[in-house]
């Protein structure tokens, strides 16, 4: 009886995907005139949105280990939520 052995493999699309919240993220610092917290909070919530999204199309993010639909949606709420929090407790 033979093991079933997980693949080590990069998850070529969750890798790549995660170039849209950095490059959000990097946006909104240059926009916002370097304010991190508004960078980091429109990155994670722009984070929160791929993975609502992943959850939906493909049921897993896998470059996290988020292998279950309702993992990736838990993750996307909570990122959505601290991004909305950083965002705009970062205006005065």
């Amino acid at each position: 009886m033979q093991a079933k052995h997980k693949s080590s493999k990069l998850p070529f699309t969750s890798a790549v995907a995660l170039l849209y919240p950095l490059g959000a993220a990097l946006y909104a610092w240059k926009s916002s005139g370097g304010n991190i917290a508004v960078a980091l909070g429109y990155g994670l919530g722009n984070f929160g949105y791929l993975l609502f999204a992943a959850g939906i199309f493909a049921g897993s993010f896998r470059i996290l280990g988020l292998n279950k639909r309702l993992h990736v949606f838990v993750v996307a709420i909570i990122l959505f939520a601290l991004g909305s929090l950083l965002c705009n407790l970062s205006y005065e």
